[in-house]
């Protein structure tokens, strides 16, 4: 068994077989068409896709996204790992954590970050460890005025010598958006007018996710309670005109939620990190949305 990356051809016809677990809601023609359209996005110019391949099988397979990350001040690149796959005759024979350490090791990454939703143990065989502390906030949505407003692109900050910071781009941003769009579409639905919302040094900006019909928090940046509470506010407001049912974001430490929050504790999407090897790594900061794939 060895580690193989798959060309073009190869990655079209893999969307063939992932299309029953990756595609719900959509036929497999939209399916190839948002998969197509999101390689061809700006952001995923870094994208790869990786197999587990024995001879001609492919026993598992993923892709990777580059992040500009820090660990402490020194400057380097982190893999997302996302569609992490193996067909069901391959399951329960470790393929998919032999996958794992070995894509881990083919980069020159600070670090490989992912977001499970199988829960943890499967990708702690690889050396991924769970990030704590991860709740949902929900949020029901009401009328409301939205302001148009740019997305801001937070800047790093400084963080502590071994905790990793991810720098979440413009094109990231709008990777999120794409997808919104091509749901929209797909789906018949309204699409958000506004991304964004600022108040004071308080500034939140979303994207629909149709799947689960909740619009979802990419970034916020608190600020004082109550501006962070308005920036919130218009997300609500956006979220009411689009016809979702929820707004959820990922709860940050040390802020408080709006009172009328529902507070759950994440079983999916929960955030994992493996250091590359012999690099110290004791935290991640700012663990936001914007950095799900």
């Amino acid at each position: 068994m060895e580690l193989h990356l798959a060309t073009a051809p190869e990655k079209a016809e893999r969307d063939l077989v992932t299309f029953a677990e990756w595609g719900k809601r959509l036929s497999l023609e939209q399916y190839l068409e948002r998969e197509r359209a999101l390689r061809e996005h700006p952001f995923s110019r870094g994208m790869r896709t990786w197999f587990l391949v024995d001879g001609s099988a492919v026993l598992a397979s993923c892709e990777t996204f580059e992040n500009v990350s820090f660990v402490g001040e020194t400057r380097g690149t982190t893999w997302s790992i996302a569609s992490v796959f193996t067909e069901e005759r391959h399951r329960g024979r470790g393929h998919a954590t032999r996958l794992m350490n070995l894509v881990a090791r083919a980069g020159d990454v600070q670090a490989c970050v992912l977001f499970s939703d199988v829960g943890e143990r499967i990708y702690a065989r690889s050396g991924y460890v769970t990030v704590p502390e991860q709740h949902d906030w929900l949020l029901a949505p009401r009328a409301g005025e939205v302001r148009a407003c740019e997305p801001v692109i937070v800047e790093p900050h400084a963080v502590a010598r071994h905790e990793l910071q991810l720098f979440a781009t413009r094109e990231q941003l709008d990777w999120a958006f794409e997808r919104e769009r091509l749901y929209a579409r797909f789906l018949g639905r309204t699409a958000p007018a506004v991304h964004a919302a600022r108040r004071a040094e308080a500034h939140a900006c979303w994207a629909a996710y149709f799947k689960a019909n909740e619009l979802i928090i990419l970034w916020l940046q608190p600020g004082a309670e109550a501006d962070t509470n308005a920036v919130l506010d218009a997300a609500r407001a956006e979220a009411h005109r689009c016809g979702l049912e929820r707004v959820r974001l990922w709860g940050l430490p040390g802020v408080a939620p709006p009172r009328d929050a529902f507070v759950r504790k994440r079983k999916e999407e929960l955030a994992m990190v493996r250091p590359r090897s012999g690099l110290r790594i004791d935290g991640w900061s700012q663990v936001q949305r914007a950095f799900w794939v």
